[in-house]
């Protein structure tokens, strides 16, 4: 940590563009480097993507809110004052009518099909009847209903059938939730490691101009000795000043990936103004973790499985409740009412506790929309709705060990050439030092020198390359047994 924190220093120094806000950004991370932990940890904190995410996650719930919203409790208070001393036509109506009520009404469907409901009413009224006063007088009334459905909803079969569904729906949700913060930590991780590769290609890319230099430090000696030919000091010249092209471009590049990792995951912007090349940035290694999980022989676990499989069981029920939906509307009902009158409100209002006056209604009714066009679309609808997520989890199904047997397959290629690539890298390096030495005291052409350095800087480049793939290959085979959250939380990676 010394080291990486001289070397910063050091750089900040030689840089005096860089401002000091962006400096003291950089000294402050964990090991004063730019991880993929702390690029994650930065983009949940404030991209604008993540909070779409994240808003998302709010709507989780909706189904079992939208299922449950038949059984709320239903409630309605009103007030109302009557003074009327409209001329009357016949002598024998009411006239000078004054009357005040108020009213609280509750209604509650069960789960069982059952419909509940009390509707409690205190009046008072004063009238006046073929020249006589009446004078005020005070009900208080109360009235209990109930309604017990036998066919369309027998005994809740429905309901419960949709309550069902959306406690799956929310389940499907849940999963399709975990499912994108999936593929959008994959998309932070890309951006990531295509950062860090443009910062390697421009290393490699510097150690190759470097090498040109020297050789050309080396032809100008022996080209003064003359012990060799200026065409041969032309080519090596000319090799110069393409690896400086080369590290330019290379540098322009890292530079825009390094803007645009900055910008979508909603790093400092401070860090804008920096040199990307002089950012320490260190590698995170997956592959450990990928090949347990490519060795491991337990049952599969995937967020996209699981939300099609939640998905196709709520569409089931739904489609059970359509059905029965299309049925007629056959209820038994009843209702109780009692009520009370006096010339004192108190006394009208204690007196309907006694259940003195009384009256009783017991019924069936039954209703059917002729045709029932509605009734039939949904229907319809919800069997579209079943065979088709039925039919997506099946084939789901059948992908899911191919997939994970083509991910692994990619995923161990990727190893083994990582390893060979590393491996050639340290052939080619040895073989451009022998024939740099071997040059130098005239032992090796122009062009073999040449061809070896270009070789080395290849194999360099391969392999940064094979890095870079060999990590994203191990995310697509974590992401697809749904393992990433807890990969994420290993670096360090606090989900919001």
């Amino acid at each position: 940590m010394f080291l990486n924190v001289f070397i910063l220093s050091i750089l900040a120094q030689a840089t005096p563009s860089i401002p000091e806000d962006a400096r003291q950004a950089l000294a402050s991370l964990p090991g004063n480097k730019v991880s993929l932990s702390v690029v994650l940890n930065k983009s949940i904190q404030s991209s604008d993507s993540y909070k779409i995410l994240k808003a998302q996650k709010a709507s989780i719930s909706l189904p079992n809110l939208e299922a449950s919203a038949a059984f709320d409790l239903m409630t309605s208070l009103s007030v109302g004052s009557i003074d009327d001393s409209l001329e009357q036509a016949n002598i024998n109506a009411v006239s000078n009518l004054e009357s005040d009520e108020y009213s609280l009404e509750l209604n509650k469907y069960l789960a069982s099909g059952t419909a509940l409901s009390l509707d409690l009413k205190h009046s008072n009224q004063a009238f006046r009847v073929v020249s006589t006063n009446i004078p005020r007088y005070y009900e208080t009334r109360a009235e209990l209903g109930f309604s017990q459905n036998l066919l369309k909803d027998f005994f809740g079969y429905a309901s419960r059938r949709r309550i069902q569904a959306g406690i799956l729906d929310v389940k499907a949700n849940e999963q399709n939730f975990n499912k994108e913060l999936q593929v959008w930590s994959k998309n932070v991780s890309a951006l990531f490691y295509n950062t860090w590769l443009a910062q390697a290609q421009v290393k490699t890319a510097l150690k190759s101009k470097k090498l040109r230099q020297r050789l050309v430090n080396i032809s100008k000696r022996k080209l003064s000795r003359g012990t060799t030919e200026r065409p041969d000091f032309l080519q090596i010249e000319a090799s110069y000043l393409t690896s400086i092209s080369q590290f330019e471009e290379a540098r322009i590049q890292l530079q825009d990936a390094w803007q645009k990792m900055i910008v979508l995951a909603k790093l400092p912007l401070e860090w804008m103004k920096i040199d990307a090349l002089m950012v320490p940035m260190s590698l995170d290694d997956p592959s450990q973790f990928a090949q347990l999980l490519c060795e491991s022989n337990e049952d599969i676990i995937n967020y996209k499985l699981e939300e099609l499989k939640a998905k196709a069981s709520a569409a089931k029920l739904k489609l059970a409740a359509a059905k029965n939906n299309e049925l007629p509307d056959l209820k038994f009902n009843a209702r109780y009412i009692t009520n009370a009158i006096d010339n004192k409100a108190q006394k009208s209002i204690a007196d309907i506790n006694d259940l003195h006056t009384d009256q009783w209604y017991l019924g069936m009714s039954l209703s059917y929309p002729i045709g029932n066009k509605q009734a039939k679309a949904d229907k319809m609808k919800a069997l579209l709705n079943k065979r088709v997520t039925e039919a997506q989890y099946v084939d789901a199904q059948a992908n899911l060990a191919v997939d994970r047997l083509a991910l692994c397959n990619d995923f161990r290629l990727q190893v083994n050439n990582r390893d060979r690539a590393s491996r050639i890298v340290k052939k080619q390096e040895e073989r451009a030092r022998l024939e740099e030495r071997r040059f130098s005291i005239g032992k090796s052409n122009v062009l073999q020198m040449i061809q070896a350095g270009d070789d080395f800087s290849q194999a360099e480049f391969n392999l940064n390359q094979a890095e870079a793939l060999l990590r994203i290959s191990a995310w697509e085979v974590i992401a697809l047994v749904s393992q990433t959250e807890n990969y994420m939380q290993g670096l360090g990676v606090k989900i919001q």
